[in-house]
């Protein structure tokens, strides 16, 4: 296209633009494309130090500047995974939105407040052949469980505590006993475990009903 047709387009689409800022708005001659976006960027245009703003520019002190998510704003602040840019600054994408998977199989990779974020995934997701994953961790043994537990089936519990799995794995209390230090005890008249699991009644004293007398 020669020079005059370019004036010419210039001058309808109203912009006031300079033929080099016109070539880099249509994108090498696409001309099918401008035509389409006309009116939306004529009413998209803003006055900025003399001159008007091209679609996707924003008007800062050193005149139009494009604005994208590499460099987004006046001070062309590149934008995080978990963020896009509204024109003037970055903002957090939708919660929830997937981010870089950080390798775990046990946990999730979403963006939550604009970061990318890696929530463990709930205990006994199958996370390998005959794996699990337990606290974040995939395992097949106990040994991934938290210091103090022990992995039952699926689950990490306390043997200390668990009336469930009082002692060892599958040992559960009969109704109305419970698990102290790994024992099954009767918490209603046990001296040493009154009513809860260390409770010691006094010399001389009781335990009746959970109650020291």
């Amino acid at each position: 296209m020669d020079a005059q047709r370019f004036d010419q387009l210039a001058r309808a689409m109203a912009i006031g633009s300079s033929r080099r800022r016109l070539l880099r708005f249509v994108g090498g001659g696409v001309f099918g494309t401008v035509f389409a976006a006309r009116q939306s960027v004529a009413e998209a245009a803003v006055s900025c130090n003399g001159e008007t703003c091209l679609f996707g520019e924003i008007c800062c002190a050193q005149g139009c500047t494009s604005s994208t998510g590499d460099e987004c704003g006046c001070n062309a602040v590149a934008c995080g995974e978990c963020q896009r840019c509204n024109g003037t600054h970055c903002v957090a994408v939708l919660n929830g939105s997937t981010c870089s998977d950080d390798g775990n199989p046990c946990t999730d990779d979403v963006c939550a407040s604009g970061t990318c974020t890696h929530p463990a995934k709930a205990d006994s997701t199958a996370c390998g052949d005959g794996q699990v994953c337990i606290g974040g961790t995939c395992c097949s043994t106990g040994t991934c469980c938290p210091s103090g537990t022990t992995l039952c089936g699926t689950n990490c519990v306390n043997l200390r505590t668990d009336e469930s799995n009082c002692g060892a794995c599958g040992a559960a209390c009969a109704p109305g006993k419970k698990c102290c230090n790994g024992q099954c005890l009767d918490t209603g008249r046990d001296e040493h475990n009154c009513g809860r699991c260390g409770h010691r009644c006094r010399r001389h004293e009781v335990c009746r009903r959970g109650r020291c007398r």
